[in-house]
């Protein structure tokens, strides 16, 4: 794209005649044993940033990010892709940012409505996640009111456009609020909510015969901070003659007072889905399915350089298609100790009970520079 093209020239110009630029980056090892298979990812994330003060309000910034990944006992070759790459003018009223960049919102921790355009993974903590062409537009008035306007782009349908309010109330209302909506025109069949469906509806090939295409998201989410958290986060989807998927999820934590600090996190997302008509080869069927996701995290630093969390991840599951019915139960257990000095972590991650998940082992080096 053509900001892509001004962004490189921009750079070289920085590099050339100005010292306001920035050199950094990531590199990660991930060590996998996964159902007794071995492998080895490696991973390089260099980073570019350039600032520059346009007046003594007004800033420049931008940030270019490539992504090389190395898989070993594969036949997987190196790969690289743009990770992130944007241009932003901001001040302390208006934050306007242009290109593949990451746009995440939301109240919840763990399972996560409004995850519209990120892939966030709360069991890693790398923290990365795919990003989108977008043109997003913060409006801040006031400490207790900002407005969000972004454009996606897609390669079939044009852009798809959406904003967001965000209110700091007070009273009875204490507390961060928040109202979306989204309306996506692509029209190529695709999935809001990958991980999502994969569960819901585990046969890839009735995934594949009715997709999503064009749709609307209607979003809200709150966020209280006391003496203890609570939140919830919900969205409604409408696939129009795909029937519609009704997502929300309760959330709450408080810490207890024992050694360092233990801290409980509890949510639990209930899930909808219904259709009345869903082509399925030369049939048409009625399809319903209802489902609870809970995940329960206890986390407590040892010291000012270890610490350990704790995920128990469950699902209840209630389906019915043609008149017939399917229960699920799974749970499973994830322990991880985390490790992290100046510039450098190290994650351990397995699991102790399985369930739906593969049975994983996992160490994750992670070198900030």
């Amino acid at each position: 794209m053509k900001y892509r093209l001004f962004i490189s020239l921009f750079l070289l110009k920085a590099i050339i005649l100005s010292n306001d630029i920035s050199f950094n980056g990531q590199f990660t090892t991930v060590v996998n044993n996964i159902n007794k298979s071995s492998f080895i990812d490696f991973g390089y994330m260099p980073k570019t940033y350039y600032s520059y003060n346009l007046n003594e309000e007004l800033v420049f910034d931008l940030e270019h990010v490539f992504f090389f990944q190395e898989n070993y006992n594969s036949d997987i070759e190196l790969k690289s892709n743009l990770y992130r790459s944007w241009i932003r003018f901001s001040n302390n009223i208006l934050d306007l940012r242009i290109g593949l960049q990451k746009i995440s919102f939301g109240s919840a921790l763990f399972l996560r409505p409004l995850a519209w355009f990120d892939s966030l993974d709360f069991r890693y903590t790398t923290g990365q996640t795919d990003g989108v062409e977008s043109m997003r537009f913060i409006l801040s008035p006031s400490n207790s009111l900002a407005f969000w306007f972004w454009i996606v782009g897609n390669d079939i349908s044009g852009a798809s456009y959406g904003g967001r309010m965000e209110v700091a109330a007070v009273g009875l209302l204490e507390g961060n609020w928040g109202f979306t909506y989204y309306r996506d025109t692509e029209s190529n069949p695709h999935f809001p909510y990958p991980s999502i469906f994969n569960t819901i509806m585990p046969n890839q090939n009735i995934q594949l015969d009715i997709g999503f295409s064009q749709n609307n998201r209607f979003g809200l989410d709150y966020r209280y901070d006391g003496d203890f958290g609570f939140w919830l986060e919900g969205c409604y989807n409408d696939f129009d003659k795909y029937g519609n998927l009704n997502l929300l999820t309760f959330g709450a934590d408080y810490t207890l007072p024992i050694l360092n600090g233990l801290l409980v996190s509890s949510e639990t997302m209930f899930t909808r889905y219904s259709s009345e008509r869903i082509a399925f080869g030369e049939q048409l069927m009625n399809l319903s399915r209802d489902d609870k996701y809970s995940v329960l995290h206890l986390s407590m630093p040892i010291n000012h350089i270890h610490s350990f969390a704790l995920y128990s991840i469950s699902m209840i599951s209630n389906a019915s298609s043609f008149n017939t019915h399917s229960d699920t139960n799974i749970t499973d257990n994830l322990l991880r100790w985390s490790s992290v000095y100046n510039s450098f972590s190290i994650d351990y991650m397995f699991t102790l009970k399985t369930g739906k998940l593969n049975d994983i082992f996992q160490i994750v080096f992670v070198y900030n520079y």
